[in-house]
């Protein structure tokens, strides 16, 4: 069974980028939770309030995710929704962890 694996993103990158350049991320469905890499609280919820993403998409990469709009909120880029609540909320650093489903 394939592990999770988890990178970090500072609040002035581009987490799709980050995730094009971090090796062994699982591709296609899995999971993606992200964490204040400080406190440890779950942070970037979705539109329907849940702290867990999915990749449901059969060979996306995480990356592509990540460039990818979210549809719920204003068709926004979801890195650029991610970098925008870091900056908002004061958060250098955030924890994204990536679980393959199955």
């Amino acid at each position: 069974m394939k592990k999770c694996i988890d990178f970090t993103v500072n609040m002035e990158e581009n987490a799709a980028e980050v995730a094009a350049l971090t090796p062994n991320l699982p591709v296609g469905k899995c999971t993606i939770q992200v964490f204040n890499n400080a406190t440890n609280q779950a942070v970037f919820y979705t539109a329907s309030g849940r702290h867990i993403r999915n990749i449901n998409t059969i060979n996306r990469t995480v990356s592509q995710y990540f460039n990818s709009t979210d549809e719920k909120q204003k068709r926004i880029a979801r890195w650029k929704l991610l970098q925008t609540e870091m900056i908002a909320d004061k958060i250098q650093v955030v924890k994204i962890i990536v679980c393959p489903k199955g």
